[in-house]
């Protein structure tokens, strides 16, 4: 059975002083994950596959979920706003396509993590792993 897509709640530009925080608040999680990723993948193999799964599964989830922030955006700026909240409404549409940057740096840090972690590299053979290394595939701990 598959779990059918419930509609969002899509709320009056009265409440968008308190979405405000919340999308400032995720920029910077994802900024901060996006600069963890970056420091992962100079050692990919201290990664494990649960870690980049959960990092895969949690991103990708926010990733697809941005669009319903832009919606809200479109929906507000019909709402005949006044001009301080038109400036918020344009804000957090970059703050939402600086997300959107973000988690897809994340994402494809994560992909390319994949077949490098430590779990990947135990599950090799001793030929596997010399192949990759000699192909540059994988590179020797530092």
């Amino acid at each position: 059975m598959t779990k059918q897509a419930e509609s969002p709640q899509w709320q009056p530009i009265r409440v968008m002083h308190e979405c405000i925080p919340m999308v400032d608040g995720m920029l910077e999680e994802v900024q901060s994950q996006h600069s963890n990723m970056l420091e992962a993948q100079k050692k990919p193999h201290t990664m494990d596959d649960a870690t980049i799964q959960r990092v895969i599964d949690v991103y990708s989830e926010q990733h697809e979920f941005l669009w319903v922030y832009r919606e809200q955006f479109s929906r507000w700026k019909q709402e005949s706003p006044t001009p301080q909240q038109l400036k918020d409404i344009n804000r957090l549409e970059q703050q939402v396509d600086k997300i959107d940057q973000a988690l897809t740096g994340i994402l494809n840090i994560a992909d390319d993590i994949k077949g490098k972690t430590i779990d990947s590299i135990l599950g090799k053979s001793d030929m596997e792993l010399a192949m990759d290394v000699l192909m540059g595939n994988l590179k020797m701990p530092e």
